[in-house]
């Protein structure tokens, strides 16, 4: 069949120059004097109570699980009123919260705190950060803390820092608190001399913790729970913590550790050979042990070692005696040793030429000849 010119449907009828119904000149409906919808309650702004009560229920509390106490102060005594967010309530609370809990009332200085004008990031020893968040809390020495750290703490999530010294009656005879275990934003932690005596594994609830001070404390034993976070800490100080411990296997978990302090810990025994492989250290202090025994060769072996510092101390036990391991020379990164007051016997070693820093004083050497002026000779 021919093809046509015309196509093989078309429309029933011709379009139209205009449109099928024509515009209106005027609204169907009129428009009326009242708007369509009145709302029942006009909007206000929130009051404190429920700005308060909105913050906390954002952050975990529920119902009645917030502190009547520290709830009414806030909402009915505090005044001040300048929060720039529903969280800047939340850390008042905490703050708040920590301050009754410790017994802060009898605390030996506590500027600011639970003051009622001024800005929680102004109280006393609080740190915040350029947003006006809470980063670090730390109480200076006997400060007179009493009482129990509450879990609420949690609650500071910028808060990396915590700092308590010389509180020896906070914890005794206990573990870091579990308001503090549960911190898995902190970074560095001061828990020194406030009775603690072991830590388990809780503290790997500590995900981001990576400097550690437990300075005179009163561990039974060596704290192996800090394995679990071996591959994390950086730092570690233990000043005066041991009660005639001993250095157990399993000590090279330290894979990333570069300061560890050791000073007058009473550590007793032999140094196990697994030491020699922690070769992140670069900072040793070691001094007034019990070890009463040589310095161990696996010292050549902490290849980035930049400070020694083996100190002895006024009795017998508290030195260490043979001569200085010729392993030392490996360490080619050390800038300053000191090994004074000990008594150690025999030729001292070629040292290395990295030392800029070197006391060797008071032992009892027959050749001091590779000393030099530089180690005082």
């Amino acid at each position: 069949k021919a093809p046509t010119n015309v196509p093989s449907f078309n429309p029933s009828k011709q379009p139209s120059d205009s449109p099928s119904v024509h515009p209106s000149l005027s609204p169907s409906v009129g428009p009326s004097s009242k708007p369509s919808f009145v709302p029942s309650i006009v909007p206000t702004e929130r009051s404190r109570i429920e700005r308060v009560t909105d913050a906390l229920s954002a952050n975990g509390y529920q119902g009645s699980s917030a502190d009547p106490d520290v709830f009414n102060w806030i909402t009915q005594t505090d005044t001040w009123d300048n929060a720039s967010s529903d969280y800047d309530w939340v850390e008042r609370y905490v703050l708040t919260k920590l301050y009754d809990d410790l017994d802060g009332p009898n605390w030996s200085r506590s500027d600011d705190w639970k003051s009622t004008t001024v800005w929680h990031c102004e109280w006393w020893k609080i740190t915040c950060d350029s947003s006006g968040s809470v980063t670090k809390v730390s109480f200076s020495q006997n400060n007179g803390l009493s009482g129990t750290f509450p879990m609420d703490l949690i609650a500071l999530t910028s808060m990396t820092e915590l700092a308590i010294s010389e509180e020896n009656s906070l914890v005794p005879g206990a573990t870091i608190p579990a308001a503090i275990t549960q911190l898995s934003n902190l970074e560095f932690l001061a828990v020194q001399n406030v009775g603690i005596t072991e830590i388990g594994n809780e503290i790997e609830q500590m995900s981001s913790l990576t400097r550690l001070n437990i300075n005179r404390n009163q561990f039974g034993t060596f704290p192996t729970g800090l394995y679990g976070i071996g591959n994390q800490l950086t730092m570690l100080e233990m000043i005066g913590s041991m009660n005639s411990a001993t250095i157990p296997t399993g000590i090279n978990a330290f894979t990333k550790l570069l300061r560890w302090d050791l000073y007058g810990a009473k550590l007793v025994g032999e140094i196990p050979s697994e030491f020699g492989e922690i070769t992140s250290l670069t900072y040793l202090r070691m001094g007034l042990n019990h070890f009463q025994n040589t310095i161990p060769t696996i010292i050549g072996q902490l290849s980035n070692l930049n400070q020694l510092y083996w100190t002895g101390g006024g009795n017998a036990y508290q030195k260490m005696i043979g001569p200085i391991p010729a392993e030392i020379i490996n360490l080619t990164n050390l800038k300053s040793i000191n090994l004074m007051n000990n008594a150690l016997t025999g030729t001292i070693p070629p040292l290395p030429t990295s030392l800029t820093s070197c006391v060797l004083g008071s032992n009892n050497f027959i050749d001091t000849t590779n000393g030099g002026t530089l180690c005082g000779f």
